[in-house]
């Protein structure tokens, strides 16, 4: 009787995690996990499966040990390690969320997928130092980038000796090729860039020294944001003013708002910086929601008033033009 139950109890644990929740891009469905695959399947890896008699890619959300009759199984496992790590699909959940778009549109937008699969290899990355974080966002209003690149690398330096990742994102390439040569003089060895502006085949090399772990400094335009960074210490978002931030396409964004998202899922700093940034932004800083990023050496905010314009249209001779203007 007892080797029975004890045999049983094995066998149960053999059957464990049967089922594996995947989404694809008509929404979540249950597969069966064949046998071969049980040990090797894990939650953020890729997957190929039948949705509709075709064979999709899809991610595993879930896993779970309720049995469930007339399943499809899973084809084939196209990662050989996690390519999403659980707080990215946090992070990629809560996007979605908040832009009332689909939770697989946006991991899609993270390795820039259009019906190209290849597998990406993840190397066992050592595990962090135990340091608590926590999510802060800040706002720089200093219009010297030479200051603010002076304090940047410290973060930097501080961030790559605690084994995490820190993520530039710029909004123009013009800018993004000035800030590239900088960051490549000062870190050659640890720096990757991501931009729609490569080659496809500098896009995937780069995206595999990313995944990868061997890139300490990300740094990139729009799209960067979207990457799948495992140990991700820092986001720093230059020109949060500027209108390329904006995504023209579907699915539609805001990219600052995006990067305060995967701070506070992922809790860590984020760093918003411009010397003319959005009026909310303004308002979030003064209720105290936002932090201000200081930089060495000061600098004067230009005076503002507020003219009322019907009252200037009936005292001038010309319409349009203030006293103050004049």
């Amino acid at each position: 009787f007892l080797s029975l139950s004890w045999e049983s109890k094995i066998k149960k644990r053999k059957m464990s995690y049967q089922i594996a929740k995947v989404l694809v891009k008509y929404g979540i469905y249950s597969y069966f996990i064949p046998l071969p695959l049980r040990e090797k399947l894990e939650v953020g890896m890729r997957v190929k499966v039948e949705v509709r008699k075709r064979i999709m890619w899809g991610v595993v959300v879930g896993k779970n040990e309720k049995k469930e009759k007339g399943l499809k199984p899973i084809l084939e496992i196209i990662d050989k390690s996690p390519l999403f790590p659980p707080s990215y699909l946090s992070f990629a959940r809560e996007v979605a969320h908040y832009y009332a778009t689909d939770w697989f549109e946006i991991l899609r937008l993270s390795i820039g997928s259009k019906g190209e699969i290849f597998p990406f290899i993840k190397e066992e990355l050592k595990p962090l130092p135990s340091k608590e974080s926590e999510f802060i966002p800040y706002l720089c209003l200093s219009p010297s980038w030479e200051r603010r690149w002076e304090r940047y690398i410290t973060l930097l330096q501080e961030n790559i000796s605690q084994g995490r990742e820190i993520l530039f994102i710029f909004p123009e390439w013009e800018a993004y090729t000035f800030l590239k040569e900088k960051i490549s003089s000062c870190f050659p060895r640890e720096t990757a860039f991501f931009s729609s502006a490569l080659t496809s085949r500098q896009r995937r090399k780069n995206l595999e020294k990313i995944i990868g772990g061997e890139a300490k400094i990300i740094a990139g335009t729009r799209s960067a944001i979207w990457l799948p960074i495992t140990n991700l210490g820092m986001i720093v978002v230059e020109d949060i003013h500027s209108s390329s931030y904006k995504s023209p396409s579907h699915p539609r964004y805001f990219l600052p708002e995006v990067a305060l998202i995967r701070g506070k899922v992922e809790k860590i700093p984020v760093v918003l910086s411009s010397p003319v940034p959005p009026i909310e932004y303004l308002y979030l800083m003064e209720k105290g929601e936002i932090r201000e990023f200081t930089v060495n050496g000061s600098f004067n905010f230009p005076t503002i008033e507020v003219v009322n314009m019907r009252r200037e249209n009936r005292r001038a001779r010309q319409k349009g033009l203030s006293k103050y203007l004049i």
